[in-house]
This record gives C-alpha cells, sequence and structure tokens, in this order.
C-alpha cells in the first residue's frame, strides 16, 4: 500500500522474505516478516508513533531501523507491563529516504516470565494520506476471531 507525500513516498506493505537474526525484546527472537511492516520515511521528515498496548498478555512493539539487510537496528521499544508506553518520534534527517521494520510481539502464557517473546499477527487498520495504524494480535488458545488490538501502533507525519 502506497500513502501519498507531496514529492514522496511513504511505503506500508508486508515483507514476504524469511529473516532469521535474534530480535525481538529480549533479543534472542527470529522474526517472520509476513508478520511485520515496514514504512519508508521520505528525506528531512518526522512521525510520531503513537503506542496502545492493553493485551492481558505481556506485548511489546518494537520499531527497526531496516535497510533489508541481515540485521536490524532497533529505534523504539514500547510495550505493556514493565515497558513504557509513551509517544516516540522518528526522525529521517538525512537526503534520502529511510526503511523501518516494524514489528509486534508477545509472551504466552501470560505474564510468564521465563517464556519466550513470540512474534504477533499483523494487519493494516486504518491508512490515510499521513496517517496509519497498524494493530497486533496476540494469537491466544481460544479459537476467537482476532481483532488485532492488543498492541496498536499509530504513525502519523507531524511538522519538523
Amino acid at each position: 500500500m502506497t500513502i501519498p507525500v507531496p514529492g514522496h513516498e511513504i511505503v506500508l506493505k508486508p515483507v514476504k522474505k524469511p529473516f532469521n537474526r535474534g530480535a525481538g525484546p529480549s533479543g534472542e527472537c527470529h522474526i517472520n516478516l509476513s508478520n511485520t511492516r515496514t514504512i519508508t520515511l521520505p528525506p528531512h521528515s518526522v512521525f510520531r508513533c503513537e503506542f496502545d498496548i492493553k493485551g492481558h498478555r505481556q506485548n511489546a512493539i518494537i520499531i527497526y531501523e531496516w535497510q533489508g539487510k541481515e540485521s536490524v537496528d532497533p529505534v523504539v521499544l514500547r510495550g505493556n507491563y514493565y515497558f513504557r508506553n509513551d509517544y516516540y518520534d522518528i526522525r529521517n534527517t538525512s537526503n534520502s529516504p529511510q526503511e523501518y521494520l516494524i514489528t509486534g510481539w508477545y509472551k504466552n502464557p501470560p505474564l510468564a516470565g521465563q517464556a519466550l517473546w513470540e512474534i504477533s499477527g499483523c494487519k493494516d487498520l486504518e491508512v490515510s494520506e499521513f496517517f496509519f495504524k497498524i494493530g497486533f494480535e496476540d494469537y491466544n488458545e481460544t479459537n476467537e476471531e482476532h481483532d488485532f488490538n492488543e498492541a496498536i501502533v499509530t504513525i502519523k507525519k507531524i511538522d519538523n
């Protein structure tokens, strides 16, 4: 999906290729790229990321710098319980577009300190010209319809 920006594009798309390097809140997880999104920020832009994380299980959202390489550099980690949940501004101060990888994570069972983090399923919830919302689901053992509201990141362009 492409979001038009005067003179540039912001691309919101699923990533399809495999990626197996240490990631996640513990740094010990694998990223299933089919459950992620990438965004490309235009040069000299600022985008605010607001987090709404209310799942019963431990949930987290991590945004990584992403160049399509076999490594990722975390930019921000937000979550419930033990993590901060305030907004974060991503600033692309370079003269070229910068790509970021958006990931969601959860622990199963809930509040299990030693449980491994697992990557969450994700869904585009809302998209407009300078605003989009990505929801993550902490797939639980019940077969209820997934609502992708356990962890949500809203990303919107703000003035520099």
